[in-house]
């Protein structure tokens, strides 16, 4: 079982990605009439995205369940958290 600080870590390593990804939103930048990211964003973001994972294979690859579990539940909360910010900032 990994410990409580490699579980913070990556949490916090998955709430920072969630929070970039958030931002660079093509949709809510378009709905509030910033300008478009660069065509080449896209390979960026398809990164991120699958960087934002890196915990969840860790842990299914250490066979740390209760792990996973508790950092699937926290970037579920954290993500809805963040699209609730992001929503009333319009």
């Amino acid at each position: 079982m990994l410990d409580t600080g490699c579980l913070a870590l990556s949490i916090f390593w998955s709430t920072a990605l969630l929070t970039w990804l958030a931002h660079v939103d093509p949709k809510r930048r378009r709905t509030q009439q910033q300008t478009a990211a660069a065509p080449s964003a896209k390979k960026t973001k398809n990164l991120a995205t699958w960087l934002l994972f890196v915990p969840a294979f860790v842990f299914l690859a250490s066979g740390d369940w209760p792990s996973l579990l508790m950092w699937l539940g926290s970037i579920l909360c954290i993500g809805w958290t963040i699209s609730l910010i992001y929503a009333q900032t319009k």
